[in-house]
């Protein structure tokens, strides 16, 4: 079942109900019926709720119809095929080609009740961490509804939509795609108000085959906005992005020189830190720096694409740049983070920076994290880095370009490298090296924590990325332990 969170108490009538779905999908339920809340999984599920039946690769909602309405379900919506197989055929059901589709429509059907600024999040690296810093910034002055860690799909984006109430006034919420089509669908369920685009780059390319092929999935955001008169704001930085710039959306973006765009900002790397200083159309009036604890482009970025989101609802320069300055990205409970900067003691009381981004990795988020462990002033800086998956027929030249600029990166000390992909990219690398290479290859997360604990030193900045199935948030652990790894 779906583990995003479905706590909600959304209302929905019988009336309600037949306008979304049709009167014939409606036919077992009561002109009484109602429900409070939709319920994707029966271990969370509360009397009242209106049950969907998912149906996924691994697990079929169908078959915890019965045990939904033993539990006080009001109702289930399922698919026609799965009629005859629910035992109870007087049960309230209603029947749909596709459920997943049904909770899309429900999620949407709950969010138009409510006016209010929606903005939609996509990219392909950084949505997440500008997602919730936005919510950070926006939170200063709303109550913000935004999307939990990255339930940022089919099914969790309407179950987050779902926990909209009177209260809210914005929400943020996250959408991504691994498909073609996904980032329209999920457009017109959020329905938004405003979008924003991180950045175009290589994600996904098993489905989306090329950056032609991601950008024109990412962008279907913006012909959404185009068509319901929305608001964009665009990243000046991405040249693929540059080319979307209609009149009255906003335009930001990192800058050299004079304030160029609605909202630019100009930075400076210290130590341990970069200080962001912002200006809103060329106003000086409407300027500020936000002193951010970590350094690299990447971060300047993100803080930036959430400063425009609180320049685009009204926010002011000063609150924008005190919650910029006090935003504390977390790690996971499970131990992953995304770009999230630990000063922390490993074993053999070692003190290092850790950059903990083990959540996901694609060439684009790869080389952004890499350029932010570039810019550290550091003696040495190490990386342990995992596959990037899910890029199809690309994924040996994208390792082959990774590890080639990894080797000619003259301020990395070492790199280890684990994972089928990056093991096979290291076998070609090896052959053809005709230097002494800074690169070792690891055939287990044990043996790339050995590696590390061989040769981290007080001082070192170590960067920990690869994509979620190799949970390298493992070799953080045990680099954490007293005794340390032998």
């Amino acid at each position: 079942m779906s583990t995003v969170p479905s706590s909600n108490a959304a209302p929905f009538t019988y009336n309600d109900l037949v306008n979304i779905f049709g009167a014939s999908a409606c036919a077992s339920l009561s002109r009484e019926f109602q429900c409070v809340g939709i319920s994707t999984d029966t271990r969370t599920l509360e009397p009242g709720n209106l049950f969907v039946a998912l149906q996924g690769q691994r697990f079929d909602g169908h078959t915890h119809v019965q045990e939904a309405l033993q539990k006080g379900a009001a109702g289930a919506i399922i698919e026609n095929h799965a009629w005859t197989g629910i035992m109870d055929s007087s049960a309230p059901l209603i029947l749909v080609p596709s459920t997943l589709q049904a909770l899309g429509m429900l999620g949407n059907t709950h969010r138009r009740r409510f006016s209010l600024p929606v903005i939609a999040v996509a990219g392909s690296a950084g949505k997440t961490t500008t997602k919730d810093i936005a919510a950070w910034v926006l939170s200063a002055r709303h109550v913000v509804l935004k999307t939990e860690e990255n339930f940022n799909n089919r099914i969790g984006v309407p179950l987050t939509l779902l926990q909209l109430t009177s209260e809210h006034t914005a929400a943020v919420i996250e959408i991504g795609t691994n498909a073609v089509g996904e980032i329209g669908t999920l457009a017109h369920i959020v329905a938004p108000t405003h979008g924003i685009i991180t950045t175009i780059g290589k994600e996904h390319l098993e489905n989306l085959l090329s950056e032609d092929g991601v950008e024109e999935e990412e962008t279907a955001l913006l012909r959404y906005l185009e068509q319901h008169g929305g608001t964009a704001l665009i990243n000046m930085n991405d040249e693929r992005l540059q080319r979307y710039c209609n009149p009255g959306w906003i335009q930001y973006g990192l800058v050299e020189q004079s304030p160029t765009f609605d909202v630019s900002a100009y930075y400076t790397v210290h130590h341990t830190y970069s200080l962001l200083h912002i200006v809103y159309r060329d106003s000086n009036t409407m300027s500020c720096t936000a002193r951010l604890p970590h350094v690299g482009i990447i971060g300047m970025r993100n803080a930036l694409a959430a400063a425009a989101i609180g320049f685009a609802l009204g926010l002011d320069s000063e609150t924008i740049c005190q919650r910029l300055e006090s935003f504390q990205p977390k790690t996971s409970p499970e131990g992953y983070g995304r770009m999230v900067i630990e000063h922390c003691t490993f074993s053999g009381n070692r003190s290092i920076t850790l950059i903990n981004d083990c959540y996901n990795a694609n060439p684009t988020s790869m080389h952004a994290a890499l350029d932010t462990l570039r810019d550290y002033h550091a003696v040495r800086k190490l990386a342990l880095l995992g596959d990037m998956l899910e890029l199809g027929s690309s994924s040996a030249y994208e390792h082959d370009t990774l590890l080639e600029l990894l080797n000619s990166a003259e301020w990395l000390y070492v790199g280890i490298l684990t994972g089928e992909e990056m093991q096979a990219a290291y076998t070609r690398h090896m052959k053809y090296c005709t230097s002494t290479s800074k690169l070792l290859y690891a055939s287990s997360i044990l043996e790339a924590v050995q590696m590390l604990s061989a040769c981290l030193h007080t001082g070192d900045v170590l960067l920990v990325k690869g994509s979620r199935a190799l949970r390298l948030e493992r070799a953080i652990a045990l680099l954490r332990t007293p005794a340390g790894v032998t």
